[in-house]
């Protein structure tokens, strides 16, 4: 028997199982550990010295900035090793390997940083930004230009935990999927 299904149910079924599927299942591994890493087709794993603590271990391109190789989107975010060392927020070296190399995920676009994400980092770096470069927030990580967790697809590193989470658009019914796999 075939059954068709109209361009709405299938959208309304990808979002359902985008709801179900766990973020180890999204980010094609399910520890921090190499051992761990399942690489795909169109994974890479990820080798940008910056990235080295990041919860994930592949990553993808092109990014958000059209860089096509690791290597030139090595080269672009370590302009930003002096925030990294000051330690001006503790989601800074995420957020910008969030942008820089993404993580390898079974959908087919790349994830943004929730804007929650980018203006934690922001409120910790721009004061710092400003002290040694004299400079304002760069309008590339302008953070409106970030989904809204809760509201679309995005990932986040919580505060105070060492997890990453993928927000759903309408968020899981019993709570967030963290990296590991529970559900909080």
């Amino acid at each position: 028997m075939l059954i068709l299904l109209s361009y709405k149910d299938i959208v309304e079924a990808y979002k359902r199982l985008l709801k179900e599927i766990t973020l180890s299942q999204v980010l094609h591994t399910s520890s921090y550990s190499m051992d761990f890493c399942i690489i795909s087709g169109k994974c890479q794993v990820l080798s940008i010295p910056l990235c080295k603590n990041v919860p994930y271990c592949t990553t993808v391109f092109p990014n958000v900035f059209q860089h096509k190789t690791q290597n030139e989107a090595s080269i672009e975010v370590h302009r930003w090793w002096p925030l990294v060392e000051r330690e001006c927020s503790a989601d800074l070296s995420f957020f910008l390997c969030s942008l820089y190399a993404p993580p390898c995920t079974i959908l087919d676009t790349s994830l943004l940083p929730c804007r929650e994400l980018c203006l934690r980092v922001q409120r910790g770096c721009l004061p710092a930004l400003d002290y040694l470069y004299h400079s304002r927030w760069p309008e590339s990580l302008n953070c409106e230009r970030f989904p809204r967790g809760g509201e679309e697809v995005c990932i986040d590193r919580p505060q105070n935990r060492s997890q990453v989470t993928v927000t759903p658009a309408s968020g899981p019914a019993t709570g967030e999927v963290t990296f590991d796999g529970a559900v909080d």
